[in-house]
């Protein structure tokens, strides 16, 4: 009796070639700017190809290796010092107490998560 056919391992290798060409996909959508907003409005756009530091609403980050966070805040509780840096097309920063959060953005012209046909 065997234990693995033919069969299965056709059914298991298409199921890590899927995978594999999902992550690829997935994981190459990075983003172009940081759109920083203060109480719902945009006050700053900030490229993430340059490396920076900024202070919003006293607020402090950083934007390095194409990558933003938060280095500092007044906040509490700190948990968008805790978020760690984002980089990713839709990726979001969010500080309540202070009203400021940070959204990237891509120049891409699709920025769907998923289109089902």
């Amino acid at each position: 009796m065997k234990l693995i056919t033919l069969r299965d391992l056709a059914i298991i290798l298409s199921i890590l070639i899927i995978s594999v060409i999902f992550l690829a996909i997935n994981f190459r959508d990075n983003g172009t700017y940081a759109e920083i907003s203060y109480d719902g409005k945009v006050v700053k756009t900030v490229s993430l190809s340059e490396d920076s530091e900024f202070s919003v609403n006293d607020i402090k980050f950083s934007v390095k290796e194409n990558s933003v966070c938060v280095v500092s805040s007044p906040c509490p509780d700190k948990i968008c010092v805790k978020t760690g840096a984002i980089k990713r097309n839709g990726e979001t920063i969010i500080c309540l107490p202070e009203k400021v959060s940070v959204r990237i953005i891509s120049d891409d012209k699709v920025s769907a998560d998923i289109i089902v046909g």
